[in-house]
Order: structure tokens, then sequence, then C-alpha cells
């Protein structure tokens, strides 16, 4: 097999202290010609002499990086340490790629992103913008990634997924489907967001929670442990949700509202938001599915807040029965409307 591309000692240059040298086309092929001048490589062994691989521009390939099959390598971009690009895969403009990763499929690198330890970026994947791709991160299928996004750890995003903006995924998160998020979003722990979801703002989603369908969570919520949001739920505002609570359908969890436990909201009429009137704490969010009163993070039962109350003092006692017994009654009354109605 002949050789499609020799080096040029006579036109070199010194990148982070590694003396590289341009390559010259021996030969036509793909929309190389012979003759053309194409990038920098250290030495022959970092782009294979089959394939239609090229190193065009002022690209450099140095280290143990390797650059084979039918990937290009254009611009300014820089791939080192003992990184793999291959089959159809492209780098562009000023992206840096310096790792034990692999770049392969018909992935595409552009603009300024980086790619960095032990990430696999494949299929038909985009990053592009400043993004940070790291870790044991994988970008792959139709995923794009863009912004100053962050994905590291050992998160995932494939799919459709869509990661921009000042986002960060990692641990072991995974982002799929046709999932969004945005803005200043953080997805961590377990956690799955996929379906058509849309988290933005300055969302957190960790723990193994999982959002799915078509729900949405933004603002500044808050979304941990084993929480489920899907439907068409929305969860914003301040709002926290937590342990293994539920929220779905058209349900809408907005303001200081905090569900946790074993909770489950179907709509807005499952859940009663108190403004706290004895204390400065939070509001007390009321769960009619499992009945019980959330007061500063923590579950009680009817009983158990009241009794909680008086032994602050005889005044919050009876304020906090005032409120539970208003609430109580509100809820029996609207049971049997409902009755009525069935």
């Amino acid at each position: 097999m002949s050789q499609k591309f020799r080096l040029r000692y006579d036109l070199s240059k010194v990148e982070h202290g590694t003396t590289l040298y341009r390559i010259e086309a021996t030969k036509d092929f793909s929309d190389v010609k012979e003759g053309d001048l194409g990038g920098w490589i250290e030495m022959e062994g970092k782009l294979s002499q089959e394939g239609d691989c090229w190193v065009y521009d002022d690209a450099c390939v140095y280290h143990y990086a390797f650059v084979f099959g039918n990937a290009k390598i254009y611009g300014n971009a820089e791939v080192s340490g003992m990184s793999k690009v291959y089959g159809n895969a492209k780098i562009l403009d000023n992206v840096s790629v310096n790792g034990i990763l692999e770049i392969y499929g018909e992935a595409e690198i552009s603009d300024n992103a980086e790619i960095f330890e032990f990430a696999k970026i494949y299929g038909n994947a985009k990053v592009f913008g400043e993004a940070k791709i790291q870790g044991y991160a994988q970008v792959y299928d139709n995923a794009h990634i863009s912004g100053k996004a962050q994905i590291y750890s050992s998160a995932k995003i494939y799919g459709h997924a869509y990661i921009t903006d000042n986002a960060k995924i990692c641990d072991d998160a995974e982002i799929y489907d046709f999932a969004c998020v945005r803005d200043n979003a953080e997805v961590s722990g377990m956690a799955e967001i996929h379906g058509v979801t849309f988290v933005h703002n300055c969302a957190c989603i960790s723990g193994g929670a999982d959002i799915f369908e078509d729900a949405e969570v933004y603002g500044n919520a808050i979304v941990d442990e084993y929480a489920l949001i899907f439907g068409e739920a929305k969860v914003y505002g301040n709002a926290i949700v937590s342990g293994e609570a539920k929220v779905y359908g058209n349900a809408t969890i907005n303001g200081n509202v905090h569900i946790i436990g074993d909770a489950v909201i179907g709509d807005d009429e499952d859940y009663y938001i108190c403004k706290c009137i004895w204390s400065y704490c939070e509001d007390v969010t009321y769960t009619h599915s499992n009945k019980m009163w959330c007061y500063d993070g923590v579950n009680y039962t009817s009983q158990e807040i009241v009794q909680k109350m008086y032994e602050e003092s005889e005044l919050n006692g009876h304020l906090c029965k005032t409120m539970v017994d208003y609430i109580e009654t509100l809820y029996k009354i609207i049971e049997e409307n409902n009755n009525t109605n069935k």
C-alpha cells in the first residue's frame, strides 16, 4: 500500500514542548490533493496512512494520540494525550482533546469545546460552544452539548437530549430522549431526565430522582432522593420535592411548597400551603394523600404538629390547631362533593 502523506521536516514548530512537523499529501484521496499541506503531527504514527483521515489547517496531533479511519481534524484543534479519533468523526476550530478518550462514529466537536480525561463522544453527537466533557462522561446518539455546559463524572447524555448554557450534569446522571437541560440547572447523583422534559433556570435535580414524560422543573426548585415528576406536572419557584413523593398529571408545585415522604400529588387539590403565622419558619404544606404536614422540612401527622406547637407555646399550639381543623374540614367537604358528583 502506498503512503498518502509524508512529514515535512523542513516545516516544524514546537507546541507544549513537543516538536511537530507539517504533513504533505503524496496522493489524491477524499478532498485532499497530492502536494497539499496539512496540519501538524509529532510523528508518522499519529495519523493513519489508511482511510481518508486527515489533519487540516493548523490543527495538531501529538503525544500518544492517534487519528485513523475517516476522521478529520480542522482549524486550530489540538488532539493529544492518548486520545483516539476515528470513524467519520470531525474535530474543528479551537477544540482541545486531551486524555485517554475516544471520539468516533459521526461525532462532531467544534468551536472552543474541550474534551478531557476518559470521555467518549460517538454516534451523531455534537459538542460545541465552550462546552466541557470530562471524567468518564459519555455523549452519544444525537445528543447536543453547547454553551458553557459541563458534563463530567460518569454522566451519560444520549438520544436527542440537549444540554446548553451553564448547565452541569455529573455523577451517574442520565439525560436522554428529547430532554432539555439549560440555564444554570444542575443534575447529579443517579437522577434521570427523559421524555420531553424541560429542566431550566436554577433547578437542581439529584439523588435517584426521575423526571419524565412532559414534566418541567425550573426556578430554584429542588427535586431529590427518589422523587418522581411526570405527566405534564410543573415544579418551580422555591419548591422542594423529595423522599418517594410523586407529582404527576397537571399538578403545579410552586412557591415555598415542600413535598416529601410518600406524598402523591396528581392535581392542585392534592396539597395545601398554609402561611405559618405563629413562626418565622417556612410555610406549612399539607399533603392529602398521606395526610401529613411538612413543617421546617419534617413531616408530621395532625396530632404531632399540634403537639409540637403547644410545646413551643400555648398561643402557637392554638393557632396551629385552628389551622389543622380548618384544612381537615375543607378536605372533608371536597371529598363529600366529589362522592356526590360520582
